[in-house]
């Protein structure tokens, strides 16, 4: 008899453990996710001493509400603003991305997106050519 009982205890606590390993297994595969839209944008031209803005849009694509900790541009010359508060699930938001363009030529810049979501961050990227004599012609004509 006392075989029997001690076969259904080990019987019962692996069915325990089982059950739990099964139960907390979603929680841990739900990580924060943060989609962009683009990773990249080229700019283009533009004239010197002309602050240029590239705005990246994102996604929260997670079950939890996301919390952007830092955006670490990767100079001074560029500038990022990104919302302070939480970020609901599914909501879209944006960062930008502002380049002062006092060197002239191409210009390739990064800035890393830390949030809670990840141990890694989200690179973003702008790219363009400062020139000195550029004339901006867009416009409502």
């Amino acid at each position: 008899m006392k075989f029997f009982i001690r076969y259904e205890v080990k019987d019962w606590i692996r069915c325990c453990l089982l059950f739990s390993l099964f139960a907390f297994l979603p929680l841990t595969v739900a990580a924060q996710k943060i989609v962009a839209a683009k990773t990249t944008i080229d700019i283009g031209k533009t004239g010197y001493q002309m602050p240029v803005t590239a705005v990246f849009e994102f996604r929260n694509k997670s079950l939890r509400r996301l919390k952007i900790d830092d955006v670490k541009p990767d100079c001074n010359c560029t500038v990022v603003d990104y919302p302070k508060g939480e970020i609901g699930v599914g909501d879209k938001f944006q960062v930008r991305m502002t380049y002062n363009a006092r060197q002239l030529g191409h210009f390739d810049h990064q800035a890393a997106v830390v949030s809670n979501g990840s141990k890694k961050p989200v690179y973003i990227r702008m790219k363009g050519l400062v020139m000195a004599d550029w004339q901006d012609y867009s416009g409502i004509y």
